[in-house]
């Protein structure tokens, strides 16, 4: 026998090309929950809150590390803000005051290394932040720590400075290696397919930003 369903909350959208073949037509996955009683869907929907906002903190302060370690490839040491209450109300005639190269890059590290362990291993949805583009950013940081954390005068300006120096290389491969052997990511035969306008479905993309005509 069957009976009206009582409480149902639809909870995600997504496209997939129909057995991973782009030259198929896209299909469109639709998800949602049902419980028997009103009030059980309402207890479900709390805890799933909980949970999101956690991924959620995961995800922003992977941004901030990503955003951090571009400002330090392009300015060097720069001032943390965002970290304790009210830091992001910058008073223009008071800036915060930037901090060293070793500074900036340790906190990178420390919140990538604290996000990833948070983070999908796959996007719920195409565009949001993963374990990859974490482990993927580590890489890049280990790989160049001896840049980041030694001053001016222990940085070598005409040769490669190498993460030996740091004690980082290892770091780097495992990093490297977590996103390598994680069986979701892969290097494409046709390299132009990356960029695309119907690049959804690429395994080479470890984080992207979305773009739209609107």
């Amino acid at each position: 026998a069957t009976k009206p369903i009582k409480a149902v909350k639809l909870s995600n959208l997504a496209g997939a090309y129909w057995r991973g073949d782009q030259s198929r037509a896209q299909l469109t996955r639709i998800y949602g929950i049902t419980f028997p009683k009103q009030k059980e869907l309402t207890e479900y929907l709390e805890q799933i809150e909980l949970a999101n906002k956690a991924d959620i903190v995961a995800e922003v302060e992977t941004l901030r590390a990503v955003y951090y370690y571009q400002l330090l490839a392009l300015f060097g040491g720069v001032p943390i803000v965002g970290d304790e209450e009210g830091e992001f109300l910058v008073d223009p005639d008071n800036p915060p005051v930037p901090i060293t190269l070793a500074e900036v890059y340790d906190f990178s590290v420390s919140e990538l290394e604290a996000a990833r362990q948070v983070l999908p291993d796959e996007a719920p949805v195409y565009g949001r932040m993963t374990m990859a583009a974490a482990d993927a950013t580590l890489a890049n940081l280990y790989l160049n720590a001896a840049v980041f954390r030694n001053s001016s005068d222990g940085i070598s300006t005409s040769g490669y400075n190498s993460c030996m120096s740091t004690n980082t290389c290892d770091d780097a491969i495992a990093a490297a290696d977590r996103v390598i052997n994680s069986g979701i990511y892969e290097l494409v035969d046709d390299w132009a397919s990356n960029f695309t306008p119907d690049n959804v479905a690429v395994p080479e993309h470890l984080f992207v930003v979305q773009h739209s005509n609107a």
